[in-house]
């Protein structure tokens, strides 16, 4: 496992057992993110389609015959836009009714129901079933048959999906369920902060115990720098080959012929910037050492910041309660701040 990111994630993981989510939270939060409806969309498509070249005895069982096929289709496409409209009238109506109407609420909303992932499905299969009507004449008549079988059990499975999001839509018109789930999402935010710091100061750590000397402005020797091409955009080290690095480190008979510069996760880099330094008599001795070293550094465009959103709304809504005096509200607050104040005491690196 060439990858420091993953060895300074196991090292953590060991120490804070609760900073890091389960796989199956971390995939249907990933479901959940409205950036990947691309991958439902594809997954809808692929059932839609393909399924009926799968012996189903499911698919099998159920006939249909050929001289009403054609209707069906037309008839189902007409089921699945209505169903959808309706549904989309109702999500209106209930997120109308939120107990707590802000940005933050909303965001909340949109982050914890199945609303994304429910929203893409539906539209998905409608855009599957107009396929179908448009196509149908393009097809065999087998075919068109055991593909609105397919499509048909398809959109059963989207009204057991509307239903269970509707459930989910009418909890947030209770305040205490948006002040639960607001915890939530501040002390995930306060993980993720967490995760932030550990894998700065453990990364650097576990460089800096290769023992590279490092290289200081104030050194009375000078040192020259290794030239390093940061990729146009990029601004951060995303990871180290940390495997190859420890084996070019123990290849160094000395350790003050190479001095190394604050390596670690997350750290902003620019054009300008090196990471090793040698001195001006070793350049060319060590020329094939300092590309092998340099090859050892990962780059990002992709920035990594502090998120303080969850933390700045609940410090809102505290001072907001302090000054109305509402002393029940304003407990939930402090407990809530409380709760992150502990999970940061108990972190360790």
């Amino acid at each position: 496992m060439d990858n420091l990111r993953k060895t300074v994630d196991k090292k953590l993981k060991e120490q804070n057992k609760d900073l890091f989510e389960s796989k199956i939270v971390m995939f249907w939060n990933f479901a959940k993110n409205n950036k990947n409806w691309w991958i439902i969309s594809v997954i809808v498509f692929i059932i839609f389609f393909f399924l009926q070249f799968i012996n189903i005895p499911l698919l099998n069982f159920i006939s249909i015959k050929e001289d009403t096929v054609k209707s069906l289709i037309e008839n189902r496409t007409t089921n699945i836009v209505t169903l959808i409209s309706v549904t989309f009238a109702v999500i209106g109506f209930l997120i109308a009714n939120l107990a707590i109407k802000d940005s933050y609420t909303y965001n909340i909303l949109f982050k914890k129901s199945s609303f994304f992932p429910v929203v893409y499905f539906a539209l998905s299969l409608i855009v599957m079933f107009i396929l179908l009507s448009t196509l149908k004449d393009s097809f065999l008549p087998i075919y068109n048959a055991r593909t609105l079988i397919v499509g048909s059990f398809l959109l059963i499975c989207v009204i057991f999906c509307v239903g269970y999001l509707f459930t989910q839509l009418v909890k947030f018109t209770n305040h205490k369920h948006i002040l639960k789930l607001t915890k939530n999402e501040f002390l995930k935010e306060a993980k993720e902060n967490l995760k932030i710091i550990g894998r700065k100061q453990l990364s650097e750590k576990i460089v800096n115990e290769l023992g590279f000397s490092k290289f200081s402005n104030f050194r009375y020797s000078p040192y020259v720098k290794a030239d390093f091409r940061v990729p146009k955009g990029h601004i951060i080290i995303s990871d180290v080959k940390i495997n190859k690095l420890t084996e070019l480190s123990s290849s160094i008979h000395s350790k003050e012929e190479i001095l190394i510069n604050n390596v670690r996760l997350y750290k902003e880099v620019n054009a300008d910037d090196s990471f090793f330094y040698v001195a001006p008599n070793n350049i060319i001795k060590h020329k094939k050492l300092l590309k092998k070293l340099n090859s050892c550094i990962v780059t990002s465009d992709k920035p990594i910041k502090f998120n303080f959103e969850s933390k700045n709304y609940i410090i809102q809504k505290l001072n907001e309660n302090i000054k109305m005096n509402n002393e029940k509200n304003v407990e939930e607050y402090f407990d809530i701040l409380f709760e992150a104040f502990k999970l940061q005491q108990d972190f360790k690196i």
